[in-house]
């Protein structure tokens, strides 16, 4: 779930991982995560508690086989897309007008 979660916000900045990665790096994020729990667990000052909380972070090494799209990749995709779509729509359009004449 840790994993489906981070896939999800990695594509917001234009990278995909591998579905083979999702055991390994869903492994790294949840061991960081069960971490901080326990570490914020111990501590009895709320306002330590809310800070230790909000600096959550976790480095995960990324093997480049592991990847499967990054922002470049992402950016070319979009752009074909787009361009299909403009054709489509361009020959909708000639369609749409052809068929007002008749």
């Amino acid at each position: 779930m840790l994993f489906a979660i981070l896939q999800d916000n990695l594509s917001k900045i234009g990278y995909q991982l591998t579905k083979s990665s999702s055991f390994r790096v869903g492994n790294i994020v949840k061991n960081r995560a069960q971490y901080n729990i326990n570490k914020t667990r111990n501590t009895s000052n709320d306002s330590v508690r809310k800070a230790m909380q909000s600096a959550f972070w976790c480095k995960v090494a990324l093997y480049p086989d592991e990847i499967v799209h990054g922002p470049s990749e992402i950016m070319s995709e979009l752009k074909k897309r787009e361009e299909e779509l403009m054709r489509e729509n361009e020959k909708l359009r000639r369609e749409a007008e052809g068929k007002k004449l008749k």
